[in-house]
């Protein structure tokens, strides 16, 4: 099997990779893996263009994953209001099966 590596130059000390993989060419840098767009050539791929690409995916990652943190205390704090409900709705059907057990009784 052919190598289809083709070697970019060193980014803050670390080598940096176009790679050509099962789902289509990936820059390799720093024991990471980035996925490189259809739209961006890879042909054209230069250290400078991986650099700006790779700082653009981490600060979306960054920012994705500030959101996700957000989203996460949003559903926690949802969850923990239809729990509440959920209980209040509990007590409010034990009450009328009493009144109803207690109407049947009579």
């Amino acid at each position: 099997m052919e190598n289809k590596n083709i070697y970019l130059g060193k980014l803050n000390k670390d080598k940096c990779y176009v790679n050509d993989g099962k789902y289509g060419y990936f820059l390799t840098c720093d024991k990471k893996n980035y996925k490189i767009p259809e739209w961006l050539s890879h042909e054209k791929m230069d250290l400078a263009t991986a650099e700006k690409f790779i700082a653009y995916k981490d600060k979306m990652g960054k920012l994705y994953s500030c959101n996700s943190d957000i989203e996460k205390a949003e559903n926690s704090t949802k969850q923990s209001s239809e729990e509440e409900k959920d209980d209040d709705e509990v007590s409010t059907e034990e009450e009328h099966t009493e009144i109803d057990l207690t109407k049947t009784k009579k």
